[in-house]
């Protein structure tokens, strides 16, 4: 997995907006899922431990509400985003100009 250019994606305007949420969304259903499994667990350590399981379910629970679904959405925008984005981003971070440009400028003559 490739941070940078999970990153560089989630910034990148070129990228729509309905395709980060969806990777983000997905990474908050993830989330969601694992907050269940984990509930039995949760639930037996509040019982035999009730104040350090409640200060160490607050505190996991704040970090996995965040790292999870980061997580899973920098894993997936590489294959959600437009492909021509993707490699012309790749390519942007090896320093190889693209063929052709990304963004036909007009060029005018100056006299």
């Amino acid at each position: 997995m490739n941070f940078q250019l999970s990153k560089k994606l989630l910034l990148d305007r070129r990228v729509p907006l309905w395709t980060k949420g969806l990777a983000v969304g997905i990474g908050f259903a993830v989330f969601g899922f694992v907050t269940l499994l984990e509930l039995p667990f949760e639930a037996f350590l509040a019982a035999v431990l009730p104040f350090l399981g409640i200060a160490g379910d607050v505190a996991l629970e704040g970090a996995e509400g965040v790292a999870i679904p980061l997580g899973v959405a920098w894993a997936l925008l590489p294959y959600l985003s437009p492909h021509e984005v993707v490699e012309a981003i790749r390519k942007e971070m090896a320093s190889i100009p693209p063929e052709k440009p990304v963004i036909e400028v007009p060029v005018e003559k100056v006299r």
